[in-house]
């Protein structure tokens, strides 16, 4: 048994080079001789491995039914070894291939439960790679700052000068791109080429060589675009990456579309077609009947345009009945998960709705504000001006004491407006930090409204997220708001402690309650 264990061991090294030069073909046969070895000779120990690797070669291959079928599998067998740092690489590789599907609740599933496996064992690498996954869902759905700090957390994770620092940066540079942070996502995606080019490894090149080219597009920058493209296909005509090479083609037929040159973004288009058409990747199917179109109206074909758009109705129905069976089968498989992301599903839904009430409410009280009390304050201030320019007083003093009023009543309203600006948006919180910030409005409620506040905080860390921050900022602005408003109070305290990885805020007041 030893010697098939080394054998097998060696295989997978065989296979891991390989792919690394970008031979598929040749990492694949290596791996499924492995997998025949192990399973003839009960190398069950190795067997996981080599379902994870066919696993993720098929996604590469973008046969991804059955890559996500095998890193199923894979999860499995090292959950029944007791191997938790394979099965959270397996649940972040699943999460990636549900994101490619746009099974996007399914992905963040999948990603969340394998990064927290990975951090208990204190497996880097792999959960630098789920990072990166993760800041790209969120970036799909919308949460830019969300994603942006998923990547620049696995950029801190990583080595320098690392395939996991090129790929951190990589992340970061979608992350930038989808938050529409162009500069930004420039001097991210050159960064991860420069360390790919270090490294020497193709794909750790190419990947944000394509995504370089992207932002280029975006930025209408298109012969910066078109020259990046170019150098990607170029460079990846030497390697055995379907994905990639489909990526920059797509990517280069665009841009000729965008420059005017219909004719070469024909034939381009028309040839990625035929390429995906044998690998069956029905989203770039779509994009490219959708593209070819375009240009079949620009050249005043409108029977050409209409068939590719019955293509890509044809293609989008087939996509769905395939994602559907995939989804199926994966919800056999992760059934334990599935109440769980239902009783998730629906906290999130009464969550929205909270925040979108609460925001219409905010809304509601800045117009009342705006309206009911400054509004009218000016209007009164604008009259008693008029007033003064057509019957000054007779005196001197008595001019100084009516402009002294003035100003005093024009100082007042340029305070409450500071005010509500500060309520707006907290810049305390970027200034003075969480507990600065929560001080401060202590102190001006304390001010404003007459009322004993006392304010206490310990042990509060110095770089609190700026989400949780902004979140506890605005509990202690709406409980200080409320008791004002409601409780009758005369003392108020806020209590603000943290301890290891948890914040605590407490507020309480000696104002009337009611029942809940």
């Amino acid at each position: 048994a030893g010697a098939y264990v080394w054998l097998v061991r060696t295989l997978l090294d065989l296979s891991s080079r390989a792919g690394q030069q970008g031979r598929l073909a040749d990492t694949e046969a290596h791996l499924r001789r492995g997998l025949a070895l192990a399973r003839e000779h009960g190398v069950a120990e190795i067997e996981p491995g080599l379902l994870y690797n066919l696993g993720v070669l098929h996604v590469r291959r973008l046969d991804l039914a059955q890559g996500l079928e095998l890193l199923a599998q894979s999860r499995h067998a090292f959950r029944g070894l007791a191997n938790p740092s394979g099965e959270g690489a397996s649940l972040v590789q699943m999460g990636s291939v549900h994101r490619m599907l746009g099974a996007l609740p399914e992905a963040l599933d999948a990603l969340v439960e394998g990064i927290e496996i990975l951090e208990r064992v204190g497996e880097r690498a792999q959960r630098v790679a789920g990072l990166i996954v993760l800041s790209g869902v969120y970036a799909q759905i919308g949460i830019a700052q969300q994603a942006i700090r998923h990547a620049e957390e696995a950029h801190d994770l990583a080595d320098a000068d690392s395939p996991d620092a090129a790929r951190a940066w990589l992340g970061l540079a979608r992350a930038h791109r989808e938050a529409g942070d162009l500069p930004a996502a420039r001097d991210a995606a050159q960064r991860s080429i420069a360390v790919g080019q270090q490294i020497g490894w193709p794909h750790l090149h190419l990947d944000p060589l394509t995504e370089l080219a992207e932002v280029e597009r975006q930025d209408g920058r298109l012969e910066q675009a078109e020259a990046r493209y170019r150098e990607g296909v170029a460079l990846v005509a030497s390697t055995d990456a379907p994905d990639l090479e489909l990526m920059l083609q797509l990517g280069l037929a665009r841009v000729l579309e965008a420059r005017g040159d219909f004719a070469e973004a024909h034939e381009l288009a028309k040839t990625c077609a035929d390429q995906a058409r044998r690998f069956g990747e029905r989203h770039a199917l779509i994009e490219l009947h959708e593209l070819l179109a375009r240009l079949a109206e620009s050249r005043g074909d409108p029977g050409a345009a209409l068939e590719h758009l019955k293509r890509v109705l044809e293609f989008r129905a087939e996509l769905f009945s395939r994602e559907t069976d995939v989804r199926v089968r994966n919800i056999q498989v992760a059934h334990e998960l599935r109440r769980e992301r239902e009783r998730s599903t629906q906290i999130l839904r009464q969550l929205t709705r909270r925040v979108m009430l609460s925001q219409e409410e905010e809304r509601r009280r800045v117009a009342s504000d705006l309206h009911d009390d400054l509004g009218q304050r000016l209007a009164l201030l604008a009259v008693e001006i008029g007033l003064l320019g057509q019957e000054p007083p007779a005196s001197s003093s008595e001019l100084r004491k009516v402009i002294g009023r003035l100003g005093v009543s024009a100082q007042e309203i340029a305070e409450d407006v500071q005010s509500i600006s500060r309520h707006l948006h907290p810049s305390l919180l970027e200034q003075l930090g969480l507990e600065g910030a929560a001080q401060s409005v202590c102190e001006e409620a304390s001010r404003v409204h007459d009322l004993e506040v006392a304010f206490a905080a310990e042990d509060v860390p110095r770089n609190v997220p700026d989400d949780a921050a902004l979140c506890l900022y605005r509990i202690v602005q709406e409980a200080l708001n409320n008791t004002t408003k409601h409780a009758g109070a005369s003392r108020v305290a806020v209590y603000l402690r943290g301890s290891g990885k948890e914040l605590r805020l407490t507020v309480s007041d000696d104002g009337q309650g009611f029942d809940g």
